[in-house]
């Protein structure tokens, strides 16, 4: 499985463009079939953790670093070889860590929600910092959970340095539903 959200347009279910799916499928099969040492997947959510108004999400696949938006690269292909054609331009460009670091500012993202102990999810703020993002909302004092790319066609810029994107994740629990609900 390869993560597609960078690509597509919401009135069809599949990307008009399969060659990045198939250059991601490739880089999977490389790395888990036949053993090559190599990213093949997006950042995938890790775990979090709340400081203060903050909730800190890691992550597992950071190859070489966060960034938002999928990298530039020169010949149309990132450092692993996947086609940046078909990109939404949304994502673009890119704001690295390294970028981040440099110039003393942190890289906005887009995508992420939080919810405070009402459960209610607002858009929030997030940043790269180091390995991690950062995310808050303005007067919410007591985060509880985060979403990330949570929606039918979302509009999300996180990406490694290898410049694959990451997978929607949420950590709050649905509801259970009542045997009523699930008739």
């Amino acid at each position: 499985m390869v993560v597609t959200t960078d690509h597509g347009n919401a009135q069809t279910l599949t990307p008009d463009n399969k060659e990045p799916v198939g250059d991601r499928l490739a880089l999977a099969a490389r790395a888990l079939a036949y053993g090559e040492s190599l990213e093949y997947s997006g950042p995938v959510y890790k775990g979090y953790k709340i400081i203060k108004n903050k909730l800190i999400v890691d992550f597992d696949h950071v190859g070489g670093g966060l960034q938002a938006g999928p990298g530039k690269a020169e010949s149309g292909k990132t450092e692993t070889g996947t086609s940046l054609s078909g990109i939404r331009k949304a994502v673009l460009p890119a704001s690295t860590t390294k970028d981040t670091a440099s110039k003393d500012k942190a890289a906005k993202l887009t995508g992420f929600t939080i919810a405070g102990e009402d459960g209610k999810f607002v858009p929030a703020e997030a940043v790269i910092e180091g390995e991690s993002v950062v995310v808050t909302a303005e007067g919410l004092e007591k985060p509880t959970a985060v979403r990330y790319g949570w929606a039918d066609f979302p509009v999300c810029n996180l990406f490694n340095q290898a410049g694959l994107p990451a997978s929607p994740f949420r950590t709050d629990v649905p509801p259970e539903k009542t045997e009523a609900e699930q008739k």
